[in-house]
């Protein structure tokens, strides 16, 4: 599914996820995407959808958009 961002490498933060189900199924998140949530004042437990690669079945997110649009569950 489509995130609006503000980047595309990952710098942001715009593309922030709230994991509701399968979060075993995601890649673990590395030191960049932990000092991207940092420097852009994403809360630790949400995950970047850019840097949050799916590995298998059964993954829910709820998308948060930061530009102003309403969540989005996926």
């Amino acid at each position: 599914m489509p995130i609006n961002t503000g980047c595309a490498d990952g710098t942001c933060g715009t593309c922030q996820v709230d994991v509701l189900e399968g979060a075993e199924q995601l890649s673990a998140a590395d030191e960049y995407e932990e000092k991207t949530k940092k420097e852009n004042g994403v809360p630790m437990e949400r995950r970047l959808g850019c840097q949050a690669a799916v590995l298998g079945e059964g993954v829910k997110v709820r998308i948060i958009n930061v530009f102003g649009e309403e969540p989005i569950e996926a």
